[in-house]
């Protein structure tokens, strides 16, 4: 039996969006995981281009 969940690609993306805020939030509460704002930033307008790159796929 498989452990494979099939979602459809905005429930993955959802997910993939909460996974990344708490691992934002955890940075955020913890000194020694602090990393450079400007890269933070950049972290975040990447992802939120690949998502969007993926619902679009998605939806075409």
């Amino acid at each position: 039996m498989s452990n494979v969940v099939q979602l459809r690609p905005a429930d993955a993306t959802q997910r993939l969006w909460e996974a990344y805020r708490v691992l934002a939030q955890r940075i955020a509460d913890n000194p020694r995981l602090r990393v450079d704002v400007e890269f933070q930033q950049e972290m975040v307008r990447a992802w939120k281009r690949w998502a969007d790159a993926y619902l679009a796929e998605d939806a075409a």
